[in-house]
């Protein structure tokens, strides 16, 4: 009678011990899908991020990326930004839609964003005031340059918006895609401008502006044939002015 009973007992007590045995299984299998994952499926990682992104803090959702870049590779590996609420991002730069309201002059325009109005000063470039030669020429480049076409705000630090002391939001400007201030430099109109820094595209403007000066284009021209004075600017980032309306 009692080797029947314990034989009950065992039958019963073997169940459990299959659901505790699965139970280890599933936290295991929890904690190495991370591992599992990011190094042999990281495709996978971008595809869960754009899922859980909308419901999850960007800095919880840093910290893990963070985590995953170092299981995969044993090292530090700095995770990449999360884009901001409300921006578009691509693998290099988070850029910020708007709607362009007016052309001031050559590097400063009025523009609406987020349901505001706002004046935007562009990085790196510095056009000559409208009463000085080449004002207007530059004026009217950058009217046609952004004429028509989707504009986008792109921040020094990424989705970090930053101003001048006139409160203008200092941006490079896209026009469907194209950074405008390097163009502005391409075109001649305007030096690059590293009174306040070179920034991050210090290599494109640099590209931007040898080419302008061998073409001769723009203040280039007149600087070639008469001097800085005709020029209307000095083209020398050391005596670039200050920052003006």
């Amino acid at each position: 009678m009692k080797k029947q009973k314990k034989k009950a007992d065992g039958e019963k007590k073997r169940p459990r011990s299959w659901l505790l045995t699965l139970l280890v299984y599933l936290v295991l299998a929890l904690l190495f899908a991370p591992f599992v994952i990011s190094r042999y499926f990281p495709w996978l990682i971008d595809d869960i991020e754009a899922k859980i992104a909308p419901h999850v803090p960007p800095e919880i959702l840093r910290t893990v990326k963070t985590a995953l870049a170092k299981t995969s590779s044993g090292v530090d590996i700095p995770a990449p930004p999360v884009p901001v609420p409300g921006q578009h991002s691509t693998a290099k730069k988070i850029l910020l839609p708007c709607r362009l309201i007016q052309v001031f002059d050559g590097d400063t325009i009025k523009v609406e964003i987020d349901n505001e109005f706002a004046s935007v000063r562009f990085l790196r470039i510095n056009t000559p005031e409208k009463n000085m030669y080449g004002g207007r020429e530059a004026t009217d480049t950058l009217r046609a340059r952004l004429a028509g076409k989707e504009i986008t705000l792109e921040y020094e630090e990424a989705g970090v918006p930053a101003t001048d002391d006139y409160g203008r939001l200092l941006a490079y400007v896209y026009a469907d895609g194209e950074n405008v201030n390097i163009e502005m430099v391409r075109s001649g109109w305007t030096s690059f401008w590293t009174l306040f820094g070179e920034g991050k595209y210090a290599a494109e403007f640099l590209a931007a502006q040898q080419e302008a000066e061998r073409a001769g284009r723009g203040l280039w021209g007149a600087y070639e044939t008469t001097g800085p004075e005709a020029a209307g600017q000095d083209m020398s980032a050391e005596s670039a002015p200050a920052l003006t309306d």
